[in-house]
């Protein structure tokens, strides 16, 4: 199988700063650091666009979910391993965030996942009861 290759080369760093040489732009999940800066600058402990560009973020559309992504630099050597953490979480993010999950019981007494309300219905019809679905938000 072919290596992949992470480039980002077109895009601009949270903060502006272009990388260095031995250095390569990476995504990161950005939510949370753009929900802080906006604090900071509600509360007067920084000014706008202090150490961060906004629109250097961008929006990415994943199987129909949105998430807020920067770009930061780092050594080329740390690409890979970078983003093959990346993008567990990026998948547990999307999985922290969905409305709800919906878990029915199996016949061995465990919470399974169910694809969606409509096999929940389904297996509360086939069991005939309410204690077999448990919904948490």
């Amino acid at each position: 199988m072919a290596e992949k290759i992470y480039d980002y080369s077109n895009k601009k760093s949270y903060n502006g700063v272009a990388p260095k040489e031995n250095e390569a732009l990476v995504p990161f999940l950005a939510h949370e650091v753009l929900k802080n800066y906006h604090q900071d600058v509600r509360d007067d402990f920084r000014k706008c666009n202090d150490g961060i560009v906004e629109d250097n973020f961008e929006t990415w559309n994943i199987r129909g979910r949105k998430i807020l992504v920067g770009f930061t630099a780092i050594p080329k050597d740390q690409v890979k391993s970078y983003m093959e953490g990346f993008w567990k979480e990026k998948d547990a993010y999307l999985e922290s965030t969905r409305k709800k999950r919906y878990l029915i019981l199996n016949s061995k007494g465990e919470y399974i996942r169910a694809l969606s309300a409509i096999n929940v219905k389904d297996a509360n019809v086939r069991k005939r009861t309410s204690t077999s679905l448990a919904i948490f938000h």
